[in-house]
C-alpha cells in the first residue's frame, strides 16, 4: 500500500501498466527481519511492534491477482525469490487460489468474451473473520497458513508455469515484476523529491504452480476450483482496441469455461477433458462441489450456513456453461 508518505494514497497502487512506479511494493516484506542483499539493509515489518510490545494477531489475504501483478510472493519469501521465509506465530497468510482481486458474478445470458473470474471467496473471508474472533476473545488457533511455497515446488518462476493448450488464451508473458526505486535522499522522511525515481534491480517475484486445467495447486481452493468447470485466472489482457492487448489489466482475472463435449473439445483442439467427459450431468456436479464445501466447513474455511448459497452458485455456474454460454 501507499502509507506515511507525503501525498499518500493508501487505495492507489502501482500495475502492471498503470502507475508503474508508485510507490507501493517496498522493503521490507517479511514481518521477522530480512536482508537485501543489493542493498545491505536488514529489517522486519513488525521490529517497532515487538519492541514495544504491541505487535497485533494478522491474516493476511491474497488472490491470485496480488501475485501476478502486486509481488505477493515476496510476503513469504526472500528478497530474490530464492527461499522460503517463516513466519511468526502471530501471522498467516491465506492464498486464495485461482481468484482475481474481486469475484465476478456469475454470467447472464450469452458472452462473446471470456467473463470476469466468478470463484467467491468471500465465503471464505467470512469464516476467516470468525476464526480471528475465536482467535484474539478465546485463543483458539485459526486454520493453518496456507500458499505456495518454493520447497514444495508449488510457488515457481513466471517462465516455469505450465498452462493447457486453449484456444485463443496463452499464458500471461508480461507479470508485473517490482523494482527496487530510488525516490531521492528524503524519502526516509516521508517526502518524494525525485520524480520519476531512479530505477534499482527487480525483485524475485514468484506465482504459484498450476495444475493440467491451468488452476493453480496451492492455497485455499474454493468449490469452483476443486470441481473445475473452467479455467480461473487472476490475470486478463487488455482489450486489443485499448492498445498493449499483450499486458494485463490491473486486477482482473477471467474464467475460460470447458468445452462442453468431447466432440466440441477436440473440434476446438482444446487440451482440457470437457465438462461431459468429468461429470454425468448437473446433479452429479453439484454432489461433487457439495463433498468439496463440507471438507472447508470441517476445515473451517466455510461457514456451515454457507453451503447452500456456495450449491446455488453451482447449479447456475452449470447451467451457464452447459445451456447459455458460449465461447468466443
Amino acid at each position: 500500500g501507499s502509507f506515511n508518505h507525503r501525498f499518500a494514497q493508501p487505495s492507489r497502487h502501482s500495475s502492471g501498466h498503470t502507475d508503474v512506479f508508485y510507490p507501493t511494493e517496498q522493503f521490507p516484506f517479511n514481518d521477522l527481519p530480512q536482508t537485501d542483499s543489493v542493498t545491505g539493509k536488514t529489517v522486519g515489518l513488525l521490529d517497532r511492534c515487538e519492541a514495544q510490545g504491541v505487535t497485533p494477531r494478522i491474516f493476511y489475504t491474497n488472490t491470485s491477482t496480488e501475485y501476478w501483478n502486486r509481488g505477493a510472493s515476496l510476503v513469504h519469501t526472500d528478497v530474490a525469490g530464492a527461499q522460503d521465509v517463516a513466519l511468526p506465530e502471530c501471522v498467516r497468510v491465506y492464498h486464495f487460489a485461482s481468484t482475481q482481486h474481486g469475484p465476478g458474478e456469475i454470467p447472464a445470458g450469452a458472452r462473446e468474451t471470456w467473463p470476469p473470474n466468478p470463484v467467491n471467496f468471500r465465503y471464505v473471508l467470512r469464516a476467516l473473520l470468525v476464526a480471528m474472533d475465536a482467535w484474539v476473545r478465546d485463543g483458539e488457533a485459526p486454520p493453518e497458513s496456507r500458499y505456495g511455497s518454493i520447497s514444495e515446488g508449488t510457488l515457481v518462476r513466471a517462465a516455469a508455469v505450465s498452462f493447457p493448450k486453449i484456444p485463443e488464451v496463452d499464458l500471461l508473458k508480461r507479470m508485473r515484476v517490482p523494482l527496487r526505486l530510488n525516490h531521492g535522499d528524503s524519502w526516509k522522511e516521508g517526502t518524494i523529491s525525485k520524480e520519476p525515481p531512479d530505477l534499482g534491480a527487480p525483485y524475485g517475484v514468484l506465482v504459484p504452480a498450476l495444475d493440467i486445467d491451468g488452476n493453480e495447486v496451492t492455497g485455499i481452493r474454493m468449490p469452483e476450483e476443486l470441481v473445475p468447470l473452467g479455467t480461473f485466472t487472476g490475470w486478463r489482457f487488455r482489450p486489443a482496441n485499448h492498445g498493449a492487448s499483450d499486458a494485463m489489466v490491473g486486477l482482473a482475472g477471467m474464467w475460460v469455461p470447458f468445452a462442453r463435449t468431447e466432440v466440441e473439445r477436440e473440434t476446438r483442439a482444446d487440451s482440457r477433458p470437457s465438462v461431459e467427459a468429468r461429470y454425468a450431468n448437473q446433479e452429479a456436479y453439484v454432489g461433487c462441489v457439495a463433498r468439496a464445501a463440507l471438507e472447508l466447513v470441517e476445515a473451517r474455511l466455510i461457514l456451515p450456513q454457507d453451503v447452500t448459497q456456495v450449491l446455488r452458485r453451482a447449479e447456475k455456474m452449470y447451467t451457464w456453461v452447459m445451456e447459455e454460454g458460449i465461447t468466443p
